[in-house]
This record gives C-alpha cells, sequence and structure tokens, in this order.
C-alpha cells in the first residue's frame, strides 16, 4: 500500500494541477482537454477496451506535421513523411499516442528529433528518433510499464508521472499497432510504430465481404 500510494502521488498531483489551474479560470479553461489529458483516465479507457472505439481514415502526414510544429525550446524537429501517408483509427487517440513519443524523445534530445515515415509491407512504419544519451536494450521494454522511471529526478523535474508511453503502448495495442524502442544512430532513441495502412484496411474490409 504505502508502495502504491508513493507510485500514484505524482500523477495524482499532475491532475489536480491540472484541474485547480482550470478551475481557477472557470469562463476560459479548456475544459475537455484538461479531462483528456488525464493520464490515468486513458488508462482506464484501455482497461476498459474503450480505445479505438471509433475509426474512420486518419490523415497521419497532416497529423504528424501538425505535432512536429510544436515549438521546442532548444531542440529542431525535423519531418520526412510522404504526402498522403494515411491510415484508420481514433484521430485523438493516434495524435495523443505520437505527442507522447514526441514528448519523450524532446525530453530527452540534445538537439534534434527527426520524425520520418515511409510505407512497406507491414504497413505504415513511423519513426521519431533523438539524439540523446538514449535507452539501455535491457530497459527498452521494462518503460512502457506504468509510473516506471528510469531517472527518477529527471521526470520529477519534467513533471512526467510515468505514463505517457505506458498511453502510447495501450492506444497503440488497441489499433493493432507495435512500438518499439531501439538506438537511434549516434546513440539515441529511436521509436518504431507499426501501423496499418488505409490500403490495407480497405483489402482486409473487401476480403471479409467477400
Amino acid at each position: 500500500m504505502a508502495d502504491a500510494s508513493h507510485e500514484l502521488r505524482s500523477p495524482l498531483t499532475a491532475i489536480r494541477t491540472g484541474l485547480e489551474v482550470g478551475l481557477s479560470h472557470p469562463d476560459h479553461a479548456p475544459w475537455p482537454q484538461i479531462a483528456g489529458r488525464a493520464g490515468l483516465l486513458v488508462l482506464a479507457r484501455a482497461d476498459a477496451h474503450q480505445l479505438a472505439a471509433r475509426r474512420q481514415p486518419v490523415d497521419l502526414a497532416a497529423l504528424l506535421a501538425d505535432l512536429a510544429a510544436t515549438p521546442a525550446p532548444g531542440i529542431s524537429i525535423g519531418l520526412s513523411v510522404p504526402p498522403g501517408t494515411a491510415t484508420t483509427g481514433n484521430p485523438e487517440d493516434l495524435s495523443r499516442m505520437f505527442r507522447n513519443l514526441l514528448d519523450n524523445a524532446v525530453r530527452y534530445a540534445r538537439h534534434r528529433v527527426l520524425i520520418t515515415a515511409a510505407a512497406r509491407p507491414e504497413g505504415i512504419v513511423v519513426e521519431i528518433a533523438d539524439d540523446g544519451p538514449g535507452i539501455g536494450e535491457q530497459e527498452r521494454e521494462r518503460v512502457f510499464g506504468r509510473f516506471v522511471r528510469l531517472d527518477a529526478s529527471r521526470e520529477q523535474a519534467s513533471g512526467s508521472a510515468g505514463l505517457g508511453l505506458a498511453i502510447a503502448r495501450e492506444i497503440a495495442t488497441a489499433h493493432g499497432a507495435t512500438i518499439v524502442l531501439t538506438e537511434a544512430p549516434g546513440g539515441g532513441t529511436r521509436a518504431v510504430v507499426t501501423v496499418g495502412s488505409t490500403a490495407g484496411a480497405a483489402a482486409e474490409t473487401t476480403i471479409r465481404s467477400a
């Protein structure tokens, strides 16, 4: 119980802080966004199998371009995604998944993050690579656990509760996608996301109909 209380303190504090800020400006607070950012609520939806319940075509090229355009002081975000790159899923959930991966990359990057995407036989492969210190091979799967913080002091300073990658993995799983972490060129971390393409989804629908 003591361990659980300790681990829950940070995320609950983050949620409480967001609510308190909203309450101080009730007429202007973006309540839907505040609620949507509460990571524990997303994980609760995942546990209830409610993620990706609504699916539609998603323009990945536009989604990733929007994320890459978000200011990241001191960090250059490069983008190489072919126009027309698309998948099928819940656009809000997919945006959150890629946002969490990008936030993690920016948090530890020294100077640069690069987002790329390419169509391959297995689907659309999106890679988000940073030039940071990297993650040891033995830790690359563990970081997807809930409340996992490899460097507690750095995570606390950044306001992270250790839920970002866990949420990203849950969203990926709900969409039939995968996320793996590998070493980026130069020793940083590279998140490799494989999602279905709209062409693949159309082919699957045709086969099922037949």
